[in-house]
């Protein structure tokens, strides 16, 4: 069996924005970790990257990103959703040695 850290990651423009995120975070009581990235420009892909890549540098570990996927439920909204995941998604595999893994929610209107 192979054991392993869980660690949540959110991108921040700036320390408020970080706290804001901490405190829902920590409202949610979710047991796992989670690491704020402050990029100015809320770049997710700059942010995670340098992050990913600063892990495999310090660690001899096997890393998994996991990405959440939105499935809307009309075919027209598919552009709304998923752009940016879908292109973190390209650039950590062509510049890291990850595994990215893709977790699909449904969404439902009411």
């Amino acid at each position: 069996m192979l054991a392993g850290v869980l660690i949540a990651v959110a991108v921040a423009g700036d320390e408020e924005d970080r706290e804001r995120i901490l405190r829902a975070w920590g409202d949610w009581k979710c047991q796992v970790p989670i690491e704020v990235l402050i990029d100015p420009g809320r770049s997710l892909i700059r942010a995670v990257l340098g992050y990913v890549e600063s892990i495999e540098k310090s660690r001899d570990a096997a890393i998994t990103v996991l990405i959440q996927e939105i499935i809307p439920r009309k075919r027209r909204q598919e552009i709304l959703y998923n752009q940016r995941g879908r292109l973190l998604e390209v650039v950590l595999k062509s510049r890291t040695s990850v595994v990215v893994a893709t977790l699909r929610f449904h969404l439902h209107e009411r």
